[in-house]
């Protein structure tokens, strides 16, 4: 965060408000709503945050954000950086799983909830195995209008066709152009 202020300083760009978190919002709501200091600007949050149950001003962290963005028509930018993070995601997995599958459900939550928000997942991490990237599903790989009706019908057939499907997969998303 403290980069990201930074940044936008040397970009002469003083004017682009850093919020920490949600609970920079909830410090900043008063009475009749979110202060003027918070209505805008970049928000930063930790995968715990958004994963965390816990309401807020009677708002799940996920309802918080929705509300801060104004609704489902957003159309800025969710950045999930260090998304490895949100790794072993599964729909047919139940809440008693570890905190990386919560961290997935919540990553799938809100890229659901904002359908015109542009995604952008970025890691250092590569992807280890093909079932760590069910919480990618803003990639287009499948889905409607692709060869995959959904993620485990993709993690089948690219599975039983081995190392050859997965390297052509890293060069058509190399190739693709968004």
């Amino acid at each position: 965060m403290e980069d990201a202020k930074r940044d936008f300083s040397d970009l002469q760009c003083p004017g682009i408000n850093v919020i920490n978190g949600c609970q920079e919002l909830d410090k900043a709501t008063k009475a009749f709503g979110v202060s003027s200091a918070c209505k805008t600007g970049v928000m930063f949050s930790t995968y715990t945050t958004l994963a965390s149950p816990g309401k807020a001003k009677g708002k799940s962290r996920i309802e918080q954000i929705m509300e801060w963005v104004g609704g489902p028509d957003f159309d800025g930018v969710i950045a999930f950086d260090e998304c490895h993070k949100a790794k072993n995601y599964s729909e047919a997995k139940n809440e008693n799983d570890d905190g990386g599958t919560k961290v997935g459900a919540a990553v799938i939550q809100l890229q659901n909830a904002l359908p015109k928000a542009r995604v952008l997942f970025a890691s250092a991490t590569g992807v280890s195995e093909l079932k760590n990237m069910s919480y990618m599903n803003r990639l287009g790989l499948w889905g409607t209008g692709t060869a995959f009706n959904d993620f485990d019908d993709f993690h089948k057939q690219l599975d039983k066709r081995g190392v050859g499907a997965l390297e052509m997969l890293a060069v058509e998303m190399k190739t693709q152009v968004i």
